[in-house]
């Protein structure tokens, strides 16, 4: 993603487990930040991003629009794919980057992820993330990632934690649900 100072970034599913994250590590490179989530993760993108566009709204590409100012956006994180990945690419600036790390609008459904590249540009750059092309540079990123969580403040834990191995399928489901705010957990024991 490499985001820069004053780039304008995109991240879906911003306020779970990897976007909450992603969030995070482009304010700390102070970047402008619009967060893209559910209904009920607003008041939560509001304190962590620059500007917050719910994914249920109807009216989604043109929220969008009116976050971003009249900026193309520079960069996308993207969880999610779906409306907000359609509503991303209309606002793409040419050399956009657009990082795929998930689907999660589309998994039951039988549609092209990601959308086709616009034909009005030849720059745009698509890279698939999978954390396990990544083995090699996981030591560097945990001890870079511990020193921002544990130092600066600049990274926080944010997790949503279910009691007991009962309610396992319970927060599978409401984790695929999105009801979930960062890193869904289930405590088995004290």
């Amino acid at each position: 993603l490499c985001p820069a100072p004053g780039d304008l970034v995109v991240v879906s599913a911003a306020a779970g487990a990897t976007g909450s994250v992603v969030v995070a590590l482009c304010k700390n490179a102070r970047a402008t930040v619009i967060g893209v989530g559910g209904d009920a993760k607003q008041a939560f993108l509001a304190e962590t991003c620059d500007a917050h566009v719910s994914r249920h709204s109807p009216s989604l590409a043109n929220d969008l629009r009116a976050a971003c100012g009249g900026r193309p956006i520079n960069a996308f994180f993207d969880n999610c794919g779906g409306e907000t990945a359609d509503a991303v690419a209309a606002l793409a600036a040419p050399d956009m980057r657009w990082v795929l790390c998930g689907s999660i609008s589309n998994y039951n459904a039988d549609v092209e992820y990601p959308p086709p590249p616009r034909t009005d540009t030849e720059r745009e750059l698509r890279k698939r993330f999978l954390a396990l092309d990544y083995v090699e540079e996981w030591d560097d990123a945990i001890a870079q990632l511990s020193v921002m969580l544990d130092g600066n403040g600049c990274l926080q834990a944010v997790e949503s934690v279910h009691s007991g191995i009962q309610n396992l399928p319970r927060a599978f489901v409401s984790m695929m649900a999105g009801a979930n705010v960062g890193k869904a957990l289930v405590r088995v024991s004290d």
